[in-house]
């Protein structure tokens, strides 16, 4: 049998009583605080796991990071689809304008992502067979996608202010 106040006019009363003898007020059970009730540790550890779900999907209070840009590379280095789509496309379009297309041998090849104005661009060397069967030179090219943005050191006018253009530091 415990004493606990009235909530009507704050006088004992007895956990057993049907009434208060002051006031008459039904007695309402004492609130025992939630540490103390059996399972109580385990509320308050799911009610923390709760909130923390909720503030994950909500975005964890993070602010939204923007995606990374690509960043260039050379060909061993490079990371991610769009670099290895744009090698292998590159390579592809040099193939058309060469006389042996499976000959070619590729070196240095770097990926350069799109500036604002421009669109991305491969850049590197390469050596394949002539007309007569032997190699030729190591020639420098640019290809920005296709066989005809494709620029090869040897055939194209202009090529050292592309080569500035899109193969920076090079």
């Amino acid at each position: 049998m415990a004493l606990f106040p009235c909530h009507e006019c704050g006088a004992q009363i007895s956990s057993e009583a049907k009434s208060c003898p002051s006031c008459g007020a039904k007695p309402r059970p004492p609130q025992i605080p939630l540490l103390k009730q059996p399972r109580g540790y385990l509320k308050i550890a799911f009610a923390l796991f709760f909130g923390w779900v909720v503030f994950q999907f909500a975005g964890g209070g993070r602010p939204e990071q923007p995606p990374e840009k690509p960043v260039a590379c050379f060909e061993e280095q490079c990371r991610g689809a769009e670099s290895g789509l744009a090698i292998i496309r590159a390579k592809d379009s040099l193939r058309t304008h060469l006389k042996d297309p499976d000959s070619a041998r590729f070196n240095g090849l770097r990926y350069f992502p799109p500036a604002e104005s421009s669109l991305a661009a491969v850049c590197g060397s390469f050596n394949a067979r002539n007309s007569f069967g032997g190699f030729s030179d190591v020639d420098r090219f640019i290809s920005l996608g296709t066989p005809s943005l494709t620029y090869i050191e040897a055939q194209a006018t202009e090529f050292q202010a592309r080569w500035a253009k899109y193969c920076p530091g090079m």
